[in-house]
């Protein structure tokens, strides 16, 4: 036994090695934050629907029970997989469904015959044939064309759906004043569908997440008011439909909700995107023209790359005013050779309008008095620290602040890009932006701030922190920009506008709980936090951790009780 799963786990390891590549086959393996796949195993089986759910499910009713239309295209599906798809929709424990399958090769005798079968045995399974097979785009209109429900959801012509997948999705409806767009968390399914694998746990709605990844993908429920078009899959975009549509119904609807259960399992082998992502590279280059198309109905403008691995993008926004004035707050404890390397790293900057407020938190020796006053003599503003707190200080010093956007720095941050500070400043000036952070790390590339995520008995934790600064992290989520929770106020940028209007920091609590505090206050305004990986900065300290006292932990769980039960921000 011990010989064979040795076996599969190598297998599996040089199929993921060839399509992926070395580097990332170490980052898979090594990297801490991946779930350990014996343990998912075991939470599946856990987790999954009994038997007694499922006979209390089938015989409740809702307020409001909508049709739920499922689209399937199918091309020469294999027998097995498509007798596994059709089951897993007939087992529903909710009733109001039809499968609506688009069949687009009716000379494949053993698909045919099986989808003659179950149409017999179920008027809910509706065919249509596509002889011509139009493509994927268009073949999925065909079926959208013979169906009638109020909700659309898309199914894979190979995948499976968990029994109580329709039943979680029209509770939500209920329960989330009708929600327009729904989607669930996912897992991988073997051949034989005995594994299941690769959990992808999802946050709730995350725009710039959605845009450098299609993390929504499946299960994916959409109201059927929000398309107007009668074809509303896209053949320009074959390949990544589902990312356009994705895109266009969130562009619409009022009410996105997250299902945080896993209600979808997505088929892996070697023909599937699921486990060989180049066999279909054309649907990478359809996912960056629907980006683009996105970004310009939205009215914003930015440069879209590709990054290394396939189907994530980051966008480089483009300023709105690249002179607008950006006062930094710099906090220095008077190490000279430190605070000299963050001055020079903004003073190379491809920025010039620039405002340098130096915060001396230190005691002063007389070589630290000589170089702020050198400083004051290149036009960079010395203040002494209020009350030992850099916060409070911050609350102090508004008036001298003269920029509508504020940096807030420390010491030990040096930039490593010359157009990061207008990264920083051209996300902040994006629409309900209110706050930005970066990445950073120490000198050994491990991770020191890649944001700040809610829970645990600390209140709060700093993500990723000492991952290699080569992975990525869980789902790639180190590496792609998003909204989170909070970021650390060594490296924040944010309006001077919203600084008055919350009225600035909490002076009582340290720095990290002071930018978390602040960050969610802003997020009560209906502002966004923003974390932005490809500003990437080095922190010249030595590792050290910021004292954390006890009674600012109890504090914050009191002030954010509603904020930390849910876990707002990231989904864990």
């Amino acid at each position: 036994m011990k010989h064979r799963e040795l076996y599969k786990k190598v297998k599996k390891t040089m199929v993921y090695t060839k399509f992926y590549g070395i580097k990332n086959m170490i980052h898979r393996n090594f990297d801490k934050y991946q779930v350990n796949e014996q343990w998912y195993s075991t939470w599946f089986e856990q987790n999954k629907v009994t038997q007694e759910e499922i006979k209390i499910q089938k015989q409740q009713r809702f307020v409001y029970e909508p049709v739920i239309s499922i689209l399937v295209p199918v091309y020469n599906t294999p027998q097995k997989y498509l007798q596994q798809m059709i089951e897993s929709v007939c087992e529903q424990t909710y009733d109001k469904w039809e499968l609506c399958i688009a069949n687009a090769n009716p000379e494949n005798l053993e698909v045919q015959i099986i989808l003659d079968e179950y149409k017999k045995k179920d008027s809910r399974i509706k065919v249509v044939d596509v002889p011509e097979n139009l493509g994927i785009a268009q073949n999925t209109n065909k079926a959208y064309e013979i169906s009638t429900g109020q909700y659309i959801a898309l199914l894979d012509h190979d995948d499976m759906l968990a029994t109580n997948a329709l039943y979680e999705v029209v509770r939500t409806i209920n329960e989330k004043n009708k929600s327009e767009v729904i989607y669930t968390d996912e897992d991988k399914i073997s051949e034989n569908s005995n594994e299941h694998f690769q959990p992808n746990f999802k946050p709730e709605f995350n725009l710039d997440l959605l845009r450098a990844n299609n993390y929504i993908c499946h299960l994916f429920v959409f109201k059927r008011s929000l398309i107007k078009e009668s074809e509303p899959f896209r053949e320009e975009y074959n390949g990544a439909q589902d990312y356009d549509l994705i895109l266009r119904c969130t562009e619409q609807a009022e009410n996105i909700a997250h299902i945080s259960k896993i209600l979808y399992h997505w088929r892996m082998h070697r023909q599937s995107t699921a486990d060989n992502p180049a066999s279909k590279l054309y649907a990478y280059d359809a996912g960056e023209r629907a980006l683009q198309a996105h970004l310009k109905r939205c009215g914003e403008v930015g440069r879209i790359e590709k990054l290394d691995d396939l189907g994530f993008y980051k966008i480089i926004y483009e300023s709105k005013d690249n002179k607008d004035l950006v006062t930094t707050v710099i906090k220095s404890d008077g190490e000279i050779n430190y605070l000299k390397k963050c001055i020079n790293s903004l003073k190379e900057m491809d920025y010039e309008n620039l405002q340098i407020i130096v915060v001396d938190m230190g005691n002063q020796s007389s070589k630290v008095e000589k170089y702020y006053q050198f400083l004051e003599g290149q036009g960079i503003q010395v203040v002494k620290g209020q009350k030992d707190s850099f916060p409070a200080t911050i609350n102090i010093i508004k008036k001298q602040i003269k920029g509508e956007y504020i940096l807030l720095l420390s010491q030990y941050i040096e930039f490593q890009g010359k157009k990061d500070l207008e990264q920083l400043l051209a996300n902040c000036q994006r629409e309900k932006i209110g706050v930005v952070g970066a990445r950073s790390y120490y000198r050994n590339h491990t991770i020191r701030h890649a944001g700040i995520g809610i829970g645990g008995e600390k209140f709060s934790y700093r993500l990723f922190e000492g991952l290699p600064n080569m992975c990525k992290g869980y789902m790639h989520r180190e590496a792609l920009q998003q909204e989170l929770s909070a970021v650390s106020m060594e490296c924040m940028m944010l309006r001077k506008s919203l600084l008055e209007q919350i009225d600035g920091f909490d002076d009582k609590l340290g720095d990290e709980f002071a930018a978390i505090d602040f960050c969610l206050r802003v997020k009560e305004k209906q502002y966004r936090v923003l974390y932005v990986p490809t500003v990437v900065m080095r922190y010249n300290a030595s590792y050290d951790k910021e004292r954390i006292e006890a009674k600012n932990i109890t504090i914050m769980m009191q002030r954010w009780k509603n904020v930390y039960e849910n876990q707002y921000g990231y989904s864990s």
